[in-house]
């Protein structure tokens, strides 16, 4: 659910991430955002779907969206080569035009256009703090 609303298309159904694991046999890969869970043996699937509700308020999603972005910066320093207007035009639009069109959340409506548009705005601000991060570095 987004906006108080169920979202059907725009990416966010449907994706494959373990979510319930016994800590003992598990770890998350080395990563800020987005960490996958490495597990030590086997991996089951629920019959059902697990309600995962990464959505309080519209102003809590753009503030984690924000902390997201700047630990991506921090993420992709050491695998991003130099920044040229490809990081900072083509791929916010792609970020958009994938969720947006590709994975048609034009079908969610005005959900669906304020999620492709606040991916390419996070994308934007990957690099806006990549290129601040490198900057204060330098």
């Amino acid at each position: 659910h987004f906006m108080g609303e169920r979202v059907h298309y725009s990416g966010w159904r449907n994706d494959k991430v373990i979510r319930l694991f016994k800590r003992d046999y598990c770890k998350y890969e080395d990563k800020n955002v987005h960490a996958e869970i490495i597990a030590n043996g086997s991996i089951g699937q629920l019959k059902n779907k697990l309600y995962h509700n990464t959505y309080i308020t519209f102003d809590k999603y753009v503030e984690k969206m924000n902390r997201y972005a700047t630990w991506q910066a921090k993420d992709y320093d050491k695998k991003t080569g130099r920044l040229t207007p490809y990081h900072f035009v083509i791929k916010p639009f792609w970020g958009f035009f994938k969720h947006y069109i590709v994975q048609s959340g034009f079908r969610d409506g005005v959900v669906g256009f304020t999620i492709g548009y606040l991916q390419a705005y996070v994308v934007f601000m990957r690099y806006v703090k990549l290129w601040l991060l490198r900057r204060n570095r330098e």
